[in-house]
């Protein structure tokens, strides 16, 4: 999990708000997952980076479990607003694999990989014959 913070201070001015709230929409708008997090929170100065790394769901306080339970993987919240100020979080857990369908390979392949096949044998057995076969003077 990792965190994005937009500071705004205890009692913000409505404007400031809008502002922040306006950022930070623009903001999700560019996040394709944790990596890049933080290279744009470099990027904005006054912007907070938090790595919070593993953490169950139940650990969180009860406004961000709602918020990121609504996420899948790699994927950032909409912004909302907490007691430090503008939020967003990304979940950083690993992406469920694709799925690829099975798909029968062509008779030149399999041809391939029967010819490999034999000739690893071959060489196999070669080795062994010229191991067996050596003679070896030691001085």
């Amino acid at each position: 999990l990792a965190r994005l913070l937009l500071p705004i201070g205890p009692t913000p001015s409505k404007a400031l708000l809008q502002n922040a709230t306006k950022a930070a929409e623009a903001l999700r708008t560019q996040i394709n997952g944790c990596g890049q997090l933080q290279e744009l929170a470099g990027k904005l100065p006054g912007t907070v980076y938090m790595n919070l790394g593993t953490m169950h769901l139940k650990d969180l306080s009860s406004q961000i479990q709602s918020e990121v339970a609504k996420i899948g993987a790699g994927e950032a919240t909409p912004p909302f607003r907490s007691q430090a100020g503008i939020e967003i979080m990304v979940r950083c857990d690993k992406a469920a694999p694709k799925i690829v369908a099975f798909q029968m390979p062509s008779r030149q392949q399999v041809e391939q990989q029967l010819f490999e096949e034999r000739i690893s044998t071959m060489s196999r057995q070669y080795m062994r014959d010229l191991r067996r076969d050596a003679d070896i003077e030691t001085r």
